[in-house]
């Protein structure tokens, strides 16, 4: 007897129950990025601007020799530590829309969003929830902080969208994990990890947690003889391989740099937090109220056998990557999706099971969608200030950026554009804020939408001593500018290549006795004013060395902090 065919309504319903709760996440979404953009008032700098910029170049490439593009993004996936691959699908969108700072965010919504919540929803019907798409949209309500980044310019979500595929690919299964499922979820890892650096870090973390799962379930199966214990074992070890195999094929030269190259130094400025200021930190993200619903979700899910080794996988695989990242450094806004594919499984499955059980179905699922809510509003709604005590709630909140000095640094581009004309580039600048940096001026015509042709002659900075070294730009530059009080964004003393320059500017020392003083500074918010210096003549060997002696004090065993 031939079998039953699905009705061609039925199929339409399904598909329909399927993509409206991830329609209207979506549409939800892109009608607050739609009025967040249009509020921000703003200079971005550093990822907030990276990959808008990418993307454009790579946009503007696509359009005029599509072959040539995307070997130009096998090229940066195989050399460079950050690459064009996030950008090819943004690009592709701005190449027939534009490349407003709009369509930018609303492309990464759109894709890396839409993809994250589909993820999402395949997972959770991977782990058995019976209502995946609205448990889904649920989940994205109680941990609702992952949107924040996006809104800021960081498409850096989309790795939760591959987290989420490979942690649905390899569900525990009775008799492990088999080949093709295995080699399907390496070759995921391995763009997980190409996709963005620091991703690499949940990839370690994720093949160890599976190791130790794997190693459980064999060591508990070998009553059953040798090949149901190789059967536990021999999934990892395809995944690793199918993972190694991908990762050489695309980028074996950024392999061997990664390798080669200790994150801890290189990054040791940026993990400089005391256990406190961490504990502060999360409290901050996720609020009491968030921390506790995701340790809630875990007990509830550890305490059922049907849950327990899913819920453990995800608990372990928390803490390792939280261990491994700060060790490492301490968190941007990007790098707490690290934790976002774990957290939203767990608050999901445990929401399901919670609302299959109970009793009062109703009460239940409108008390969770009420706390979702006030989780949402008050990382997105501005009527939400910050809390004072106990953060019941998140307090890294999604504000536009808003700037009140952007005629003041119009002024001061137009003058360096003067400058540059006349001879007087390039530039450097002697600042490491958010409110002022080399990346802030040299991305300003994006910020601006603006063509001032002097940020093409903006020298790229050292901001960090132990990552960039000696400022040796600094000894090319024709005009240099300073803020005033000293610009940094870490600790002073993890940033003496911008303190000392700035500090022998302030005196008249060193390395400034090359330089004058240029017209009356320029005030930019917070009344920090900015300083342009012209060049008079070419550093002497002991105006360099004046500098290098005081760098030499700090790191006298580094000798690229303070030798050019």
């Amino acid at each position: 007897m031939p079998p039953t065919q699905e009705p061609p309504a039925s199929r339409w319903r399904a598909a329909a129950s399927l993509l409206l709760p991830v329609a209207v996440v979506l549409v939800l979404l892109n009608a607050y990025a739609l009025w967040y953009v249009a509020a921000e008032r703003t200079l971005y700098h550093a990822d907030q601007v990276a990959y808008w910029s990418y993307s454009q170049g790579l946009a503007q490439a696509l359009a005029a020799d599509p072959p040539t593009a995307l070997r130009a993004v096998a090229s940066s996936v195989a050399n460079n530590d950050l690459n064009l691959l996030p950008a090819l699908p943004v690009a592709v969108v701005m190449a027939v829309l534009g490349a407003s700072r709009l369509v930018y965010v609303l492309a990464v919504v759109t894709i890396y969003g839409g993809a994250t919540v589909l993820a999402l929803v395949v997972a959770l019907r991977r782990f058995g929830a019976r209502r995946a798409p609205w448990i889904a949209a649920l989940a994205l309500l109680l941990v609702a902080v992952p949107w924040r980044a996006v809104l800021i310019g960081y498409l850096d979500i989309g790795g939760v969208a591959l987290a989420l595929a490979v942690l649905a690919l390899t569900r525990p299964e009775p008799a492990g994990l088999g080949p093709r499922r295995a080699a399907g979820a390496g070759a995921v890892l391995a763009l997980l990890a190409l996709f963005r650096r620091w991703w690499g870090i949940w990839a370690v973390a994720f093949c160890l947690v599976l190791a130790a799962d794997a190693a459980v379930a064999a060591v508990r199966a070998r009553r059953r003889g040798w090949r149901a214990v190789g059967g536990h074992l021999l999934g990892p070890l395809v995944l690793v391989a199918s993972a190694a195999l991908v990762l050489v094929t695309l980028a074996a030269p950024i392999v061997v740099q990664r390798l080669r190259t200790d994150y801890g130094d290189r990054f040791a400025a940026y993990a400089a937090a005391t256990a406190g200021e961490r504990i502060e930190a999360l409290l901050a993200h996720y609020g009491v109220l968030g921390l506790a619903l995701a340790a809630a979700s875990a007990a509830l899910l550890l305490a059922r056998p049907a849950t327990r080794r899913v819920a453990a996988r995800l608990c372990l695989l928390l803490l390792l990557s939280y261990t491994l990242m700060i060790g490492i450094q301490d968190h941007s806004p990007q790098h707490w999706y690290l934790y976002d594919p774990q957290l939203l499984l767990l608050v999901g499955l445990a929401a399901d099971r919670l609302l299959e059980r109970c009793r009062a179905r109703r009460r239940a699922a409108a008390a969770l969608v009420a706390v979702g809510a006030l989780m949402t509003a008050a990382v997105y709604l501005p009527g939400f200030g910050p809390a004072s005590g106990l953060p019941l709630l998140p307090q890294d909140r999604a504000r536009p950026q808003v700037r009140n000095d952007l005629d003041e640094v119009e002024r001061l581009l137009v003058y360096l554009d003067r400058r540059c004309a006349a001879g007087g580039g390039p530039v450097y600048v002697l600042a490491s804020s958010g409110l002022l940096s080399d990346q802030v001026l040299a991305f300003a015509n994006l910020s601006l939408g603006t063509d001032h042709p002097s940020v093409g002659q903006i020298l790229g900075a050292a901001h960090v001593d132990r990552r960039d070294g000696f400022p040796r730009g600094l000894l090319a530059a024709r005009t240099v500018l300073v803020a005033f009080p000293i610009q940094v964004h870490l600790r002073a003393a993890d940033q003496l290549v911008v303190v000392e320059p700035a500090t022998s500017f302030r005196r008249t020392t060193d390395v400034a006795l090359a330089f004058r003083p240029l017209a009356r500074p320029f005030v930019l918010d917070g009344g920090v004013e900015v300083w342009a210096f012209e060049r008079l003549r070419a550093h002497s060997a002991d105006e360099v060395a004046g500098l290098g002696e005081r760098l030499r004090s700090a790191y006298p065993d580094r000798p690229e902090i303070f030798r050019p």
